[in-house]
């Protein structure tokens, strides 16, 4: 197969077009809220634990619902959600302080829905405006997701914008290379 030389730098131009044009999104960081649930299976204290993911948010300062990615909450006796565009009647209000893991004021919710409250010596969660599990110890920290495993993979990973650009030299490396021995081949 043939590929004109005039090819292979268009494709170079465009990768580092494509890595250097990138819109950025912001910054997503996803805390964790563990609570112990004192309400949740009878007779035991078992942990609540909810996932909140925020984007372009310093720790310390003031949560709003710009903030906002999305909220996940699960324990032996309930689990809900709560997504972007459910915020419109409730809010995301509190800090969480810049020292982390540490007890946090946050409160997340839909009014009459899915809420999140804590503060210290107490939280509550609940998918009736915080009347489901309760407790009065709950820690806030920054998630660590459990790394993946290489079995059951699919799909490439997506490339990063260090890796256009190495992709992009690549391309302009061997595109010199083809220039130069066909050069030395017409001769």
């Amino acid at each position: 197969m043939h590929f004109p030389t005039r090819t292979i730098w268009q494709v170079a131009i465009l990768l580092f077009a494509c890595a250097f044009s990138a819109t950025p999104t912001g910054t997503n960081v996803t805390y964790q809220f563990v609570g112990q649930c004192q309400d949740c299976v009878p007779g035991q204290v078992v942990p609540g634990t909810g996932l909140l993911t925020l984007q372009n948010y310093t720790l310390g300062t003031a949560l709003s619902n710009a903030n906002f990615v999305s909220f996940t909450y699960s324990s032996p006796k309930m689990s809900m959600s709560i997504a972007p565009g459910d915020l419109a009647g409730g809010g995301l209000t509190g800090s969480l302080p810049a020292g982390l893991p540490a007890v946090a004021q946050v409160n997340i919710g839909i009014s009459g829905g899915p809420a999140l409250s804590t503060q210290p010596g107490f939280w509550c969660a609940g998918l009736a405006a915080c009347l489901a599990d309760y407790g009065s110890v709950h820690v806030w920290s920054v998630y660590s997701a459990p790394a993946p495993t290489p079995t059951g993979a699919v799909g490439a990973p997506a490339l990063t914008d260090t890796m256009f650009l190495t992709l992009a030299a690549a391309l302009a490396v061997m595109g010199g290379i083809f220039v130069k021995r066909r050069a030395s081949s017409s001769l």
